[in-house]
């Protein structure tokens, strides 16, 4: 090395030494910047790079665990991490590293780190009117993050001052930067159901509206409980592809679609069989129920469709592609709309007309999914003749999956009570 690169240096020289064990794909990545540097690709700023870390060690704070509420104290491969990522520069002056994946184990610290550089990003990166925002497929798991980050700061008097905690957000004043939770993809897929409920209010009659309002809380029950397994599939074949393991990346991601066309189908034949016992034991009124079993039989003949955009979204997310699936559900949540009006107000087809928009548009989402998948050039690449259950993949994504879908469901249970103890009072 021509210079000496601070953190960054240490942490490739004890990669190199042998010190710290590290996968191929990090030696790689320290092994690029380094030679970048030395060839004068991009520069290193030690002032940047130990202001970020520095900040982050003098001000900000544990916010939970046998540390709290100590102030915070990094280790080697955080440091250099931070100071690829804050202390890269182009000739320009500005950062050469722009967009950034870091996938880290459970149990690893990824919950502090994420909320230090989010603080970072809203205290000195320099922006004024920067927008942080915490991303996850469930707004309680991205809330995990945004009340790490508020804890840690507010511990922290002169950073506490300039922090303001409204409804939505947490607004620093002094910057005009704001921080805020967000979850996407699931979000949209329950708006559905709300759109379903807005098109027969403003266009039909109110016991239609009550009739698809009485079945989205049973509906987000099931779909919950098996869209969880679909992070068991993210996980496993994110694992491999960090590994770089090609057959094993094949064998998920064919299971992964086999699961999620048993489940679809799970699903469908459950839906059609239970509609109406499970409204009637939920107390839906006798005058709306006739039509809520209409909208919850069509509806479930759309879940093997909602199971294969899941589960296809689930293996583009773990190959670095977020935007593809929500670009799909978006498009697809237009057709909703757009059907739902037509069906509706020029055929007159009432709950029947808004539950088959929905099941349409889960089908154009799913069917956008499985062409990219297809069409891909790597080793997620779908044939649709390799599809079968791989048993070893099969227990991993279970393993994994299962919690998080009980997790993803236990909401949703105190939602149903609540309903159906709602139904029981009747029509107001």
């Amino acid at each position: 090395m021509k210079n000496e690169y601070g953190y960054i240096s240490r942490y490739h020289k004890a990669i190199v030494d042998g010190a710290v064990t590290v996968g191929k794909w990090v030696s790689l990545w320290y092994q690029y910047v380094v030679d970048g540097l030395d060839a004068g690709r991009f520069f290193y700023s030690r002032k940047r790079a130990r202001a970020v870390v520095a900040f982050m060690e003098n001000f900000l704070h544990h916010h939970e665990g046998a540390l709290a509420p100590g102030k915070i104290q990094l280790e080697l491969w955080q440091k250099a991490f931070i100071s690829c990522v804050f202390g890269l520069v182009d000739p320009d002056g500005s950062r050469h590293f722009r967009e950034v994946i870091l996938t880290i184990g459970r149990k690893n610290g990824k919950t502090l780190l994420a909320a230090a550089i989010s603080a970072c990003m809203m205290y000195i990166d320099g922006e004024y009117g920067a927008r942080v925002y915490f991303v996850a497929p469930k707004l309680d798991q991205a809330r995990l993050c945004y009340e790490a980050y508020y804890q840690m700061v507010i511990k922290e008097p002169e950073l506490a001052r300039l922090a303001q905690k409204r409804r939505s957000d947490i607004y620093v004043a002094a910057n005009n930067s704001s921080a805020m939770p967000l979850a996407f993809s699931m979000v949209l897929q329950q708006l559905f159901n709300s759109a379903d409920v807005a098109v027969v209010g403003r266009f039909d009659s109110p016991q239609a509206m009550a009739a698809v309002g009485s079945n989205g809380q049973a509906i987000n029950l099931m779909i919950n409980l098996f869209v969880g397994l679909s992070i068991g599939a993210n996980v496993i074949v994110a694992k491999y592809i960090g590994k770089n393991e090609t057959s094993k990346i094949h064998d998920a991601v064919h299971t992964s679609i086999a699961i999620s066309l048993i489940c679809g189908a799970f699903l469908l034949i459950w839906g059609l069989t239970v509609a109406r016992p499970l409204l009637t034991l939920m107390n839906t009124p006798e005058d709306i129920i006739d039509l809520a079993v209409i909208y919850f039989r069509i509806y479930f003949l759309g879940t093997p469709f909602i199971m294969l955009y899941n589960f296809g979204s689930a293996i583009l997310r773990a190959a670095g592609d977020t935007q593809s699936p929500l670009y799909y559900l978006t498009a697809a949540g237009i057709v909703n709309v757009a059907l739902n009006i037509v069906f509706v107000r020029v055929f007159n087809m009432n709950v029947a007309g808004v539950a088959l928009a929905t099941t349409i548009s889960q089908v154009l989402s799913a069917a956008m999914i499985i062409i990219n998948l297809m069409r891909r050039k790597d080793c997620c690449r779908l044939e649709l003749k390799k599809i079968r259950i791989y048993r070893h993949q099969l227990v991993r994504i279970l393993r994994i999956g299962f919690p998080a879908g009980i997790q993803g469901s236990l909401f949703s249970i105190s939602n149903v009570i609540i309903q159906s103890s709602v139904n029981y009072f009747g029509p107001v």
